[in-house]
């Protein structure tokens, strides 16, 4: 089934609900929404409500090809819609979309998925990809007597509750040197359910990141704040993605408080490391309130909160210490009390409660394993820890899955490794001998050996039993430099932009996360599999296995699934991914 039973008709509403008034009343007018900036235009018609998209080269209608499993879509009747303000919510009125399945057959039928409407989606059963040849769609062949990878529907593990990806100022940047058609390619290899990987979460840094274009703050002093900063990158970013898929999830961490909010040794005007000041615990706490309701007030929920990234570091880029963390510049460890529960406890939802919000806090994220039990047994330890609804965690926490869980609160994996790790003594040449062994100093290196380490970390921490699974940077430039002057990091993404030439790269580690992610709804319950594999079962029956072949040629391989058997062909040090319905 396709993730969250969207299609075209999902789509439709999430850009409808952004032209409708803000009242939700219906608007009967023709609209269109243009991705390179998230503005939406609307001009008057006679008859129901027929959506458009603007790539900049020209408004094109979205129509569809039923025969050649295409989408389609269409209004019939009054077709009218309602949407909140901003484009997050949405439901068809009378009419609604209608669809023609794909009548194609092959060695094995296309998956098809009703949904909102009446619409069908074929889906593919296999999906392959080795190096140099990525996401090539094909059937397996029914059938077989010995099984290499026998999926275990039997034996259940953690639900799944979704798949994210993380905005930075440096992504839109590099979107912006594209095309607009190209621009609107790559946010659909993003976010679009059919075209792309989906993705149920965003991740959005409060003030800047290590990936924000410069050091910069959205307060200059206790009581004063505004988001106009925001409007020129991070939140068209964010319009963007909305334009494709209305119901993503947003969270939200901040690097760095204001400089005014720390004290201690701090660098670059008081944006990198240093500690928190608790004397200004409850101005802080508006702080984070003021940027919630802003967000929302442009159109952008936020569902939840991490109080702090990686607050056990102290870094050359945007940083802040709330107990003891270490210097990453040399290394040393730098003692100090945990104040972050107080603040959360204390502070931080007394604040949320205030303002009547229902955002929810989690705490993280949290990534320095050597301080992992100080936070976390700290947090544990103040009388609101019932209301965390989970742990955020990154890099080196992988060791704490467990922990969390076993609290009974969701974990999530907030940040992937980016790879190619500059404090690596063995030095890479190029692209083509980069891998986890080494760095290569002046680019990232977006190579298949990354792609293959993005393999390991993905089954590590879903393995463990993580929830939700995030991807750090979805788009860079194709050097992938962040602000860090001290260590520079060239690091990888999943999409890469030569700003130069406007050319879009989809990394290799792009299609092992879609590999992955794709067909894998919220609802899915990862199952038992043998082998260098990951298998789910959605909640409509259907199961989807990933497999990876270690081996330097093809290999032919039968899945088993409840005693019905599949055949197909592994690349050679590649993937292949099984959708079957249920027979």
């Amino acid at each position: 089934m396709n993730k969250l039973g969207m299609s075209f008709a999902s789509v439709a509403l999430a850009w409808v609900a952004t032209a409708c008034s803000s009242d939700g009343t219906n608007n009967d007018d023709l609209m269109s929404v243009n991705t390179t900036d998230g503005t939406v235009s609307n001009t008057s018609a006679s008859t129901g409500n027929t959506v458009t998209s603007n790539t900049g080269a020209g408004t094109t209608t979205v129509t569809s090809n039923a025969a050649s499993g295409s989408v389609t879509g269409s209004t019939t009747g009054a077709g009218s819609v309602s949407g909140t303000q901003g484009g997050t919510q949405g439901t068809t009125g009378a009419g609604g979309m209608t669809g023609t399945a794909s009548t194609e057959t092959a060695t094995t039928a296309p998956n098809t998925t009703s949904t909102t409407g009446g619409e069908v989606v074929p889906e593919p059963t296999l999906v392959t990809s080795g190096q140099g040849d990525y996401w090539n769609v094909g059937e397996v062949t029914e059938g077989g007597t010995s099984a290499t990878f026998t999926v275990n529907t039997t034996q259940t593990f953690q639900e799944w509750h979704g798949w994210g990806g993380t905005f930075n100022e440096k992504g839109w940047d590099a979107l912006l040197a594209l095309s607009a058609e190209e621009r609107d390619r790559a946010m659909k290899l993003l976010f679009d359910v059919n075209e792309g990987i989906g993705f149920e979460w965003g991740r959005i840094p409060i003030g800047p990141s290590d990936y924000a274009l410069t050091r910069y703050h959205l307060s200059d002093a206790p009581g004063q704040f505004s988001v106009e900063h925001d409007r020129s990158y991070l939140i068209p970013y964010i319009k963007a993605a909305q334009a494709i898929k209305g119901d993503v999830k947003y969270f939200a961490s901040p690097w760095t408080p204001p400089p005014w909010a720390k004290s201690g040794t701090t660098e670059n005007m008081g944006y990198d490391k240093g500690y928190f000041n608790t004397e200004y615990y409850e101005e802080y706490a508006d702080f984070l309130v003021s940027w919630i309701e802003a967000y929302e007030a442009e159109g952008i929920p936020i569902d939840s909160i991490m109080p702090q990234n990686e607050p056990g570091w102290a870094q050359s880029y945007p940083t802040c210490a709330w107990g003891p963390a270490t210097d990453s510049t040399n290394n040393t460890e730098l003692p100090n009390p945990v104040t972050l529960g107080t603040f959360v406890d204390q502070h931080l939802f007394p604040a949320l409660d205030a303002a009547a919000l229902q955002t929810n806090v989690w705490m993280g994220t949290l990534s320095n394993n050597k301080y992992f039990n100080d936070y976390w047994n700290d947090m544990a330890s103040k009388p609101s820890f019932d209301r965390i609804v989970g742990g955020a965690l990154q890099w080196e926490n992988e060791l704490e899955v467990e922990t969390v869980a076993a609290t009974g609160k969701l974990v999530m994996q907030s940040e992937h490794k980016c790879g190619n790790y500059p404090w690596l003594g063995s030095q890479a040449t190029s692209e083509a001998d980069a891998n986890r062994e080494n760095f290569l100093a002046d680019r990232a290196p977006n190579n298949h050996a990354y792609g293959e380490e993005s393999w390991d970390l993905l089954k590590q921490w879903i393995d463990d039993g993580v929830h939700i699974y995030s991807a750090w940077n979805m788009v860079l430039d194709h050097e992938g430099f962040n602000l860090d002057q001290v260590r520079p990091w060239p690091q990888n993404a999943m999409l890469a932009v030569n700003k130069g030439t406007g050319e879009l790269n989809v990394t290799p580690y792009y299609y092992v996360f879609r590999h992955v992610a794709q067909y894998v709804e919220v609802g899915a319950v990862r199952v038992g599999i043998n082998g260098n594999a990951l298998a789910f079962k959605n909640s409509d029956n259907s199961v989807v296995a990933i497999m990876f072949n270690e081996g330097s040629s093809a290999s032919d391989a039968t899945l088993s699934v409840d005693g019905r058997m599949v055949q197909f062909s592994i690349p050679a040090r590649g993937w292949a991914t099984v959708n079957l319905q249920p027979s």
